[in-house]
């Protein structure tokens, strides 16, 4: 049994027209309190394009034990945001989560949150007075657009990564180098020189007969 022409021609549009399987991006930024960069193993975040469906992870961790505190409570707009174009409505579903040597501080839930113009990520995010955290992660899933959605270039991307213009709020402590022990003889040269020693003993209470 053969498909009659036009129920063929329908198949074949479908096909042609399915979705697309969602992507999934992992984005990562080092801060060492001078310098952002990306970190080792991140996708490329300038010049990614986003369908509806599409979801990423935006990580933010201060470099080596390196942490940030919050001066004074605050709610800072667009905290974990990229810069995207053209310009549209954008709206998703994200969590913002802070976090301190690898434990929860807290997170915040927005759900069809929409976006206008050029910015998408984190909203709000809000930091109580003495809070510290050394990592910050997004989780964005993008529902729908009225635009093209394309990241800007990490230039622009950085500049609206979170805390770096918040000195009077958030201050940032350097993660230090911890010192180099000395490095003592190893058991076994211990043992070897304690049998010479031994053996040299033996030795001189010999006694010529």
């Amino acid at each position: 049994m053969t498909l009659k022409p036009i129920a063929f021609a329908l198949f074949l549009l479908g096909l042609m027209t399915a979705a697309a399987p969602a992507s999934t991006f992992q984005f990562g930024v080092v801060y060492d309190g001078t310098t952002a960069s990306l970190a080792p193993g991140s996708d490329t975040p300038g010049g990614t394009s986003l369908a509806a469906g599409d979801s990423f992870d935006l990580t933010v961790s201060a470099a080596g034990n390196g942490f940030f505190k919050a001066i004074e409570e605050f709610s800072e707009f667009a905290a974990a945001t990229f810069s995207v174009g053209p310009s549209g409505t954008r709206v998703g579903n994200l969590v913002t989560s802070i976090y301190r040597d690898g434990s929860l501080v807290s997170s915040r839930i927005e759900n069809n949150l929409a976006q206008l113009s050029t910015h998408l990520g984190a909203q709000t995010f809000q930091v109580a007075q003495g809070t510290e955290f050394d990592q910050v992660k997004l989780s964005y899933q993008l529902v729908s657009a009225t635009a093209p959605t394309t990241i800007a270039p990490l230039s622009r991307i950085l500049g609206f990564a979170p805390f770096y213009d918040q000195a009077d709020r958030i201050s940032f402590t350097p993660g230090s180098v911890p010192p180099i022990a000395e490095v003592g003889l190893p058991a076994t040269a211990l043992l070897l020189a304690s049998g010479i020693c031994l053996l040299g003993l033996g030795r001189r209470r010999i006694r010529p007969v």
